[in-house]
């Protein structure tokens, strides 16, 4: 019996079951969501080296509305400005989530985990006074 629970208890610990978080997950993170001239604007912050490596948007209900393009460090990012939504189609009275990933090579190359970051937001476009606005989901 003894040996049951110890193997039972070395299996859980092992798994990691019932342990705090592991401290290297990715953090989730809050987008900033606008509209500027009848478009979505989404805006993330980088820090330090960090490079634009994944765009996710998708319908929310729509499982064929969806956009996901990967490896896109050359494409830039910058706190001040839009991130680009890749001529994705937003239509008004629709909701959509859009999660932006921004990885660092610095941080990778050096093995530091996380080395990426997601900024993840939900919204729905609505029309005000003949103009595009957002409601935010967040």
């Amino acid at each position: 019996m003894k040996r049951i629970l110890l193997v039972s208890a070395l299996s859980f610990c092992l798994c990691g079951c019932g342990f705090t978080q592991d401290s290297r997950q990715i953090p989730y993170l809050r987008a900033s969501v606008t509209t500027v001239a009848d478009s979505i604007c989404v805006m993330v912050k980088p820090e330090d080296d960090e490079k634009f490596d994944t765009l996710r948007i998708s319908e929310i209900g729509s499982e064929n509305n969806k956009l996901e393009k990967y490896d896109l460090a050359d494409v830039p990012v910058s706190p001040d400005k839009c991130v680009p939504n890749l001529d994705y189609r937003f239509e008004v009275g629709k909701s959509y989530n859009v999660a932006v990933i921004l990885v660092s090579p610095d941080k990778y190359k050096k093995g530091l985990q996380p080395s990426a970051r997601i900024f993840r937001t939900s919204f729905t476009i609505i029309e005000k006074n003949g103009k595009w606005a957002v409601s935010s989901a967040n």
